[in-house]
C-alpha cells in the first residue's frame, strides 16, 4: 500500500528490495508493462541480479527502425526475436487488433491524408525488452508471460469494481488500509478459486452466491427459547454449486441466542 498519487515506477523499487532482502540470490524475473519499468528500474534489478520482461514504448520502437537495429518486415512474422551484442532481446509481435483500430479511426478523416493514413496504418505493432537468455527462455515464453499481465489486471478490476469494490475506503489510519486491502485480496482469492470452480455452470461468481444466498436455515425452538438451526437439504441447484466447492453443510448449527 502506497500514499496517494505516488507513481508506478516509484512503487517498484521497494519491491525489488522486498524480493532481494526475503529471497536472497534467487533467480528472479519481473513482468511489468511499458509504464511500470523503465530505464531506472531496469538498472536496479540488474544490480539485484534479477531478470525482467516488459515492453518498450512507440519513440523507443522508432528509434531501433532508424538505427537499423529492426526492420519492419520483422512484424509480418507471428513471432520474431532480435538480440542485441549487450544480451538484451527483443520479441517482435504485430498485434491484428490494434492494426485495424486505427485504419478504422483514420479512414474516416479527410481524403486528402489518405497518403499519411496509409503511413500511419503500419503502425500497429508491439515489442518486448529483456535480459533473459535465449539458452533457457524462448521468445514464446516471453511473449505469454508478458500476456499474463493482463490477469492481474483483471484481478485488480475484480477487487475495486465488480464484487468487492475495494473502493471506496471508509479508514483513515495506515494500519486499518492495509488492512482492509487485505480482507479484500483473501475474498479475491477466494473468488478466483470459485470461478474456476463453477466456469462448467456458465454463470458468474456474483450469480452463484446470490443463488446460495437463497438457501436458509430453520431455527428450532423450544418453549419459546431458540435451541439450533436446522441444515435442510439444498434444492439441485444449490447442491451442484455446493459440491463444485468442495463444500460439506453440517445437520444443524448452534443458535447464537440459545441460552
Amino acid at each position: 500500500m502506497f500514499i496517494g498519487n505516488t507513481q508506478d515506477p516509484v512503487t517498484f523499487t521497494p519491491q525489488i528490495k522486498k524480493v532481494a532482502e526475503r529471497f536472497g540470490n534467487v533467480d528472479v524475473t519481473f513482468v511489468g508493462d511499458r509504464g511500470m519499468i523503465k530505464s531506472k528500474q531496469i538498472e536496479e534489478l540488474g544490480s539485484a541480479g534479477f531478470h525482467y520482461i516488459t515492453a518498450i514504448t512507440k519513440p523507443q520502437i522508432e528509434k531501433l527502425l532508424k538505427e537499423e537495429i529492426i526492420q519492419m518486415e520483422l512484424f509480418q512474422q507471428e513471432l520474431a526475436e532480435i538480440k542485441t551484442t549487450e544480451g538484451v532481446r527483443y520479441v517482435l509481435r504485430r498485434n491484428p487488433m490494434r492494426a485495424e483500430e486505427i485504419k478504422k479511426s483514420r479512414q474516416e478523416k479527410l481524403e486528402i491524408l489518405k497518403k499519411e493514413i496509409d503511413k500511419q496504418n503500419q503502425y500497429g505493432c508491439y515489442i518486448l525488452k529483456t535480459d533473459l537468455s535465449d539458452i533457457s527462455v524462448t521468445k514464446e515464453i516471453i511473449h505469454n508471460r508478458y500476456k499474463d499481465i493482463a490477469l492481474v489486471e483483471t484481478a485488480f478490476r475484480s477487487s475495486k469494481t465488480v464484487e468487492l469494490e475495494l473502493r471506496p475506503i471508509h479508514v483513515r489510519l495506515a494500519t486499518r488500509t492495509r488492512g482492509h486491502a487485505f480482507v479484500v485480496m483473501a475474498a479475491y482469492r477466494i473468488i478466483n478459486e470459485l470461478s474456476k470452480r463453477w466456469k462448467q455452470f456458465n454463470l458468474t461468481v456474483q450469480e452463484g452466491i446470490d443463488e446460495l444466498a437463497s438457501f436458509c436455515a430453520i431455527e428450532l425452538s423450544l418453549d419459546g427459547v431458540a435451541q439450533f438451526n436446522n441444515i435442510p437439504e439444498p434444492r439441485e441447484s444449490v447442491k451442484k454449486l455446493l459440491d463444485a466447492a468442495n463444500v460439506r453443510l453440517p445437520k444443524c448449527l448452534p443458535c447464537s441466542v440459545a441460552e
